[in-house]
């Protein structure tokens, strides 16, 4: 104390420790979206603090948290969340053997949207015809999905990367016959995502044969032809039928189990269109 000109001796002595500093949070960052339902939530070690503790709501004021644990030692929690597509609160504390630092401002991540689950084509279709309609079940909450069709299971192989698609089936023209394909989809808008579903294979259907000879509408052909078309595939079979109709109901030739792209048929009647 300091009173005119005089001044006492200083008091004794104490002590004190200051609060702990609240952990300072690292992932998911603050407002990250499409985050799995299982995921790690990291914080950075406080000085001095022993261990920690942890709360994740779904309500801001952390009325009832999902997730109440204490005495923490580690930096990081791995948090099992139940909600697709919902907001959930974070915040992390520190503690020591006598002292318990202030909640932090918490962080917020928004759940990814659920799978998507495909319909058709089933898994290990075959025979899908080159121009088809994919199908899978609506995503809760998503306004968009995205579709991918590779050659390979990896997909670094696409062959259709659709984005932006407001309905849950889809029209894709596969570019080659006799070919195994993947597929997934998956939700994705301008608000959130959802994870990859499922990967299902089918392989595309073989495509018609192109007709050769004899060209079309040719005239003044004798009874004993041969009739040629493009080869598909190696090892492909081929079922030829020629007609008196358009509606092949009144066939002359039938002929199964061609292994070969030409057959020399000879046909019952002059002047007839065939």
């Amino acid at each position: 104390a300091v009173f005119a000109d005089c001044s006492t001796e200083w008091s004794q002595a104490g002590t004190f420790k200051s609060i702990l500093a609240p952990a300072a949070l690292s992932s998911p960052v603050d407002d990250t979206v499409g985050v799995p339902l299982t995921t790690d939530l990291v914080w950075s070690a406080t000085s001095g603090a022993s261990d920690y503790d942890i709360q994740v709501d779904n309500n801001q004021d952390f009325s009832s948290p999902e997730i109440s644990e204490t005495g923490l030692t580690s930096t990081t929690y791995t948090a099992t969340l139940t909600d697709n597509n919902t907001v959930h609160y974070w915040r992390v504390r520190s503690v020591s053997s006598n002292c318990t630092s202030d909640w932090p401002s918490e962080w917020n991540f928004l759940t990814e949207y659920s799978q998507a689950m495909l319909n058709n084509p089933t898994d290990s279709a075959e025979c899908v015809p080159l121009e088809t309609t994919v199908s899978w079940d609506t995503v809760p909450g998503a306004s968009t999905y995205i579709i991918q069709v590779a050659t390979d299971e990896d997909f670094t192989e696409l062959v259709i990367n659709d984005s932006a698609l407001t309905s849950t089936t889809h029209s894709i023209t596969l570019p080659s016959p006799v070919t195994t394909y993947y597929w997934r989809v998956r939700a994705e808008d301008v608000i959130n995502i959802g994870p990859w579903s499922e990967v299902r294979s089918f392989v595309s259907a073989i495509s018609a044969p192109t007709l050769t000879s004899p060209a079309n509408n040719t005239a003044g052909l004798p009874l004993e032809n041969t009739f040629e078309w493009e080869n598909i595939a190696d090892g492909a079979v081929y079922l030829l039928q020629v007609a008196t109709d358009i509606d092949f109901d009144n066939l002359v030739v039938d002929q199964a189990g061609l292994d070969e792209n030409s057959f020399t048929a000879t046909l019952p009647s002059f002047i007839t269109v065939y």
